[in-house]
Order: structure tokens, then C-alpha cells, then sequence
């Protein structure tokens, strides 16, 4: 059940909202804690409402269908009730003991604070081995299991009527639930996907491709979660239980995770870098789309075959990139602050490598296309990485940064006449191959189609 909560402060506010959430909730708190009212104002406030109502944090003669009880008060209530437990510093170690202590009320509900993506695992765990546990884990690293709540058997999943009506850090509105994470559709049969990386929070995936899901009639959700360097074994490891069907890496992961693939896509393992990963019954199966979906959006300009190909950079978007324009048989220049870095992936691929530095250098020798494979502009105030006057007119330029901004890099492309290409551009362009990646049903040209599409 989506429950919304009710928190006033005054009757005519509470009454407000309490006709706005009836509209989309099967439930409504009460958060008599917050509502500035006595007994007869609640009771006067209960009798206009049509959905089942839920009395939580302060004692009442009211009778609802359910009543929150922390799990040190006492019960006199004909309510079903809710024995709660909160905690705003940690979610403890030992979940199941906990539940155990609680499990005197009709359900119970546990929420605690999460410090790392894999606290909220673990509390998706317990949640799914207790038909009766309202679980949830608040603040930004638990996000997730509010939206998965469904998915595992949550009775109750809370979800404000705005950012400014939250009740708990890291509650979502209960519009973004339903519009974005087709909430209402959600079940114990729904696949998970997942965005892993650190940070995550600038991605729009969870938008595109929850929406892409949708009009494609598919039980699946996808949702961001932020896992940090060395958290990668053990958030696979909690995993293995629970209905997780793919994820979609990004930095810093995309050469840490290689060592937890059991198949390789393609040319995959040479690339030294993997984007994509999808969970089959004999093991974690790893590909590389983010080369693909570079140079499908660079050869809408024209084909790359002879053409001079400048990157800047040599991490694991760089990689896959330089390895698919090669196959595209392009003729390649690598250029990383680290020059060794760059040299050892060049060495690979038979292609010229230079200290970025040098770019003043391999700019007067000339280039074709010029990408931009750095994380430097995703900084807004970051100017370029590279010396603007140094770009070429009238070339290709591409930055694979997916910002909701235009990145300084581009903006000094434009100034120059520069064809430009976005992260954006290449983002959509390596989700095709992604979803067939993930679902062998599914049509790449529908697929291109609805990406294509505003959200």
C-alpha cells in the first residue's frame, strides 16, 4: 500500500492535503505529532476521508484501521496495530533480532538510517524473509528500498504529497513513486535494474529508462544506487537473493567490477572495462555498450573508416570507446594526463598515445573528431580540458559527460562552428544495445524509438 502522510499543521491545512493524498493513496498517516489538533478536530478531519487511516506518534482516543505503536509503549486499541522501531543514526547489524523483539503488533515496521547502499540491502533481505515487516531505511543510500518495497513484500510504503511535505530524510513524493517508478504496477514478480556507481545522483537514467519499461510493458524497475570503491563484492554478494536482473555500471566501478563476471560479451575483456551487466541462472554475464553507443551517435555526422580520432582520456569509457572506433576502423590518438595510461592502452590497439599535454602539438597536426572522454566538465565551472583556441573549426566534437547543462567544452565547440555531440547523445544511444543486452524480447528499433521520445 502507497501510504501518504497527513501533517498539517493546522485542520484546515491537514483537510487539504488529506483530499489531495485520498486521490492516489491507499492509505493515510496521520502524523499526530504534527497536526496541531485535539481528538475531535482528528476525529471531524477522519469522518470526510474515504481510505483507511493510519494513527502514528502520539497517543489518541481515536479508533483507525491501523495505530503506530513505538515498540516500548504499551497497545489499548481495537487498531490493527504497527509496532515501529526508528532509528536515525545506523541500521543495526542484527536485523532479524530486532523484527523478533517487535513482532507483537499485527505488523511491524522498521526504519532506520542508512550510511552505505549496503545497509539498505540488508534491510531488503529481512524485509523479504517477513511477510509482515514494513521495512525501509531513510536518508539518500536508502532511497532505494523505498521504491522496492513492492518488489519484496513491504506492506507499506510511505511517499510524501511533496518535497516539502517529507516526514523522514530521503522520502520520495508519492507522485515521483507512481509517475516515475510505476509504483502502483510494482509486485514480488518485478525485475530489478540498477545503476551502480559513485556518484549517481546527476543520472537521469532512472527516468529513461523506467519510462522506456513502462511503454514497453515490462515488469521491471530500474532505480540508481550509489556503491562505492571496495562495496562492489559485497553488494553482488547480497544480491544473490533477491530479484536483482541486471545493472548498468558507471564510475568508478567499470574495471573493478570485471573481476565478478563469469561471461564476457564480444570483445568485451579486451576493452579492460564493463558498463553493462546482466544475472542469468550460470553466472553474471558483463558487456561494454558505451563504445557502441559513442560511435552510433558520432556516425550520424558520417562513417568514422579513415577518419582521425582524437580522445582525451583513458579510463574505462575512454577504453571502450578507442576499442570500438578501432573496429570501425578509424585511426586513433590517445591523450591522458597520465601519459603511461594512455601508452598501455594504445599499445593494444596499435595507435598513437601522448601526454594531454601535448594536445597543442596534435592539434596543429589536425583531427577529425575530437572527444572529450574525461570527467572534467562535469564540473559547471570547470572551463574546458583543453585550451579552446586549440579547437578545430568545423570538426566533431563530442563530450561523454550527460549533464542536465551544456559543459563549457561544448559551449567553445559551438563558439567555433563545431559540430557538437552531447553525453546525452551517446547515454541514449548506448541504452539500445543495453536493453537487448537485458531483454532478449525486446525490439532495438522500438527500443531507439522510445528513448528517442521527450520524456
Amino acid at each position: 500500500m502507497l501510504c501518504i502522510p497527513i501533517i498539517g499543521p493546522s485542520f484546515e491545512e491537514a483537510k487539504k492535503q488529506a483530499h489531495q493524498a485520498e486521490k492516489i493513496a491507499d492509505l493515510l498517516e496521520f502524523r499526530l505529532d504534527l497536526l496541531q489538533l485535539d481528538d475531535t478536530q482528528i476525529e471531524a478531519l477522519q469522518s470526510g476521508i474515504s481510505k483507511p487511516i493510519l494513527l502514528s506518534h502520539r497517543k489518541s482516543t481515536v479508533i483507525a484501521e491501523y495505530q503506530d505503536v513505538a515498540d516500548n509503549q504499551p497497545t489499548q486499541t481495537d487498531s490493527q496495530i504497527i509496532r515501529s522501531h526508528h532509528d536515525f543514526t545506523e541500521t543495526p547489524k542484527d536485523l532479524e533480532t530486532l523484527y523478533r523483539n517487535l513482532s507483537s503488533g499485527d505488523l511491524v515496521k522498521i526504519a532506520t538510517l542508512a550510511n552505505s547502499s549496503l545497509d539498505s540491502m540488508r534491510m531488503l533481505h529481512c524485509i523479504r524473509q517477513h511477510k509482515n515487516l514494513i521495512g525501509l531505511c531513510m536518508g539518500k543510500e536508502g532511497q532505494f528500498t523505498r521504491i522496492l518495497g513492492p518488489v519484496v513484500g513491504s506492506p507499506i510504503t510511505f511517499g510524501s504529497l511533496g518535497p516539502d511535505l517529507a516526514t523522514a530524510p530521503g522520502q520520495l513524493t508519492a507522485k515521483e513513486l507512481i509517475e516515475t517508478y510505476n509504483f502502483k504496477k510494482l509486485d514480488r514478480n518485478t525485475k530489478i535494474f540498477a545503476l551502480l556507481g559513485d556518484p549517481v545522483d546527476h543520472s537521469q537514467s532512472h527516468i529513461t529508462h523506467n519510462r522506456v519499461m513502462r511503454e514497453l510493458d515490462l515488469n521491471a524497475v530500474f532505480v540508481k544506487i550509489r556503491i562505492q570503491p571496495g562495496e562492489l563484492g559485497a553488494f553482488l554478494e547480497l544480491t544473490k537473493e533477491l530479484p536483482f536482473e541486471g545493472f548498468a555500471v558507471t564510475k568508478p566501478l567499470k574495471e573493478e567490477v570485471l573481476q565478478y563476471i563469469d561471461h564476457f560479451d564480444r570483445d568485451s575483456k579486451f576493452v579492460g572495462a564493463i558498463n553493462t551487466l546482466r544475472v542469468k541462472p550460470d553466472g553474471i554475464h558483463g558487456c561494454n555498450t558505451d563504445g557502441i553507443g559513442t560511435l552510433d551517435a558520432i556516425e550520424k555526422h558520417g562513417k568514422v573508416k579513415g577518419k582521425h580520432i582524437v580522445i582525451l582520456g583513458a579510463g574505462g569509457a575512454a577504453k571502450a570507446i578507442v576499442c570500438e572506433a578501432k573496429l570501425r576502423g578509424a585511426e586513433l590518438t590517445i591523450l591522458n594526463r597520465t601519459e603511461k595510461k594512455g601508452v598501455e592502452l594504445a599499445q593494444h590497439l596499435e595507435c598513437k598515445a601522448f601526454a594531454l599535454a601535448q594536445f597543442p602539438e596534435v592539434a596543429q597536426q589536425g583531427y577529425d573528431i575530437l572527444v572529450n572522454a574525461t570527467s572534467a566538465s562535469r564540473d559547471p565551472g570547470y572551463n574546458t580540458v583543453v585550451d579552446p583556441e586549440l579547437l578545430l573549426p568545423g570538426k566533431i566534437m563530442m563530450d561523454v559527460v550527460n549533464a542536465e547543462y551544456e559543459t563549457p567544452f561544448l559551449i567553445e565547440a559551438k563558439k567555433k562552428g563545431c559540430a557538437t555531440i552531447s553525453g546525452n547523445e551517446m547515454f541514449l544511444a548506448q541504452a539500445v544495445p543495453q536493453f537487448t543486452f537485458w531483454f532478449d524480447e525486446v525490439d532495438e528499433k522500438r527500443v531507439d524509438s522510445l528513448l528517442a521520445k521527450k520524456a
